[in-house]
């Protein structure tokens, strides 16, 4: 279950990351 709970955590912090940097990047395109 740990690891479960690990494996979820760490895909919510890629999504997150990713998210941010969809951001990043349309904030410098349109900039």
């Amino acid at each position: 279950m740990e690891i479960l709970d690990d494996e979820s955590e760490t895909k919510e912090e890629q999504l997150r990351l990713y998210f941010l940097r969809l951001d990043w990047w349309e904030y410098i395109y349109n900039s």
